[in-house]
């Protein structure tokens, strides 16, 4: 009988100390979610594979607004972050990425309107 309610006795108390380490690590996890250097990190992962593929007008807009958005999230961590140094010479390797994809973005929609213009002017010769 000693080892049952002894048994009942332990069961309380180690469930409060399960929850707590449970309690613990989704606060952990909440701040990992949010931390901006590393979702800027994972966004200009995602314009560079992007970059890779881009060929058309759209899909260099696509590219230009990732990094876009890398830029951002780079420049919203904060002075008291452990990688706040890097996240600035970060932004400024991100700038020229995103004038890189902007050039691609004007590049592509010029040949698309001459594009676009030739196609018409063959359309009216037929005529």
């Amino acid at each position: 009988m000693a080892a049952i309610a002894l048994g009942c006795q332990s069961r309380p108390v180690a469930e409060p100390s399960a929850e707590a380490p449970s309690q613990s690590l989704n606060a952990e996890q909440n701040a990992a979610q949010s931390d901006p250097f590393r979702d800027a990190v994972n966004k200009a992962m995602e314009a560079a594979t992007l970059t890779q593929t881009a060929k058309t007008h759209d899909e260099w807009n696509t590219v230009l607004k990732t990094w876009q958005q890398a830029i951002d999230l780079m420049q919203a961590v904060p002075a008291s972050h452990p990688n706040y140094q890097t996240a600035q010479a970060k932004v400024s390797e991100y700038l020229r990425n995103r004038k890189y994809a902007h050039q691609n973005a004007q590049t592509t929609q010029s040949a698309a309107q001459r594009t676009g213009a030739s196609q018409s002017y063959k359309t009216q010769d037929e005529n």
